[in-house]
């Protein structure tokens, strides 16, 4: 029951108090693509940064809820075997957002700035646009370092083609529909 009851619901809470800080160490990732996309020549001009208008979106999605997280923890417990306890430490998208690009080029300069920032570290990535996968992104796990964690976070970040990402979130909001076991499983808390 720790394992299903009482970690989801700390997990969330550290995620919860983080989001800000990750949204916004997810927001600079733009800005140092942004420069990298304009030679690396700093905008002083005050014109509109990119999470604002330009090209490159963020979309930073909610904490996941903690009877999610007891649900993914009790695939992983029948994925990972009882023995590899608690099943938790697998949870990979506590925290999770996506880049939409509109270029090949952007999501490289999107990427080089992720390697780049002081705030994450690369830990895996899934390059299912190279393999030809659905849905044809970039997974990447980070562990990203808030200054109110003694211990970095894994999160999950994926990096969409505009278009793939539009086809993307219309399917998934059916599978939302699909797996809610009643109204209120699809009312944000």
């Amino acid at each position: 029951s720790l394992d299903t009851e009482t970690l989801p619901g700390l997990l969330r809470a550290i995620a919860s108090s983080s989001h800000g800080a990750f949204e916004e160490a997810l927001r600079q990732v733009i800005v140092g693509a942004e420069a990298r996309l304009r030679g690396g020549a700093e905008e002083e001009d005050g014109g509109t940064p990119a999470h604002e208008g330009g090209a490159v979106k963020l979309k930073v999605g909610p904490v996941k809820r903690a009877n999610r997280i007891a649900v993914k923890v009790g695939e992983y417990r029948l994925e990972k075997g009882e023995e590899n306890w608690p099943h938790s430490q697998y949870l990979t998208d506590v925290l999770r957002a996506s880049y939409i690009v509109s270029s090949a080029e952007e999501m490289v300069r999107v990427w080089e700035s992720l390697l780049a920032s002081s705030e994450f570290d690369v830990v895996r990535l899934k390059n299912k646009i190279g393999k030809c996968k659905e849905p044809f992104n970039l997974h990447v796990n980070v562990l990203f370092k808030p200054d109110e964690c003694e211990d970095p976070i894994l999160c999950e970040l994926q990096f969409y083609p505009r278009g793939v990402f539009d086809l993307q979130h219309r399917q998934h909001l059916a599978y939302e529909v699909r797996r809610a076991k009643g109204v209120k499983d699809l009312i944000p808390p």
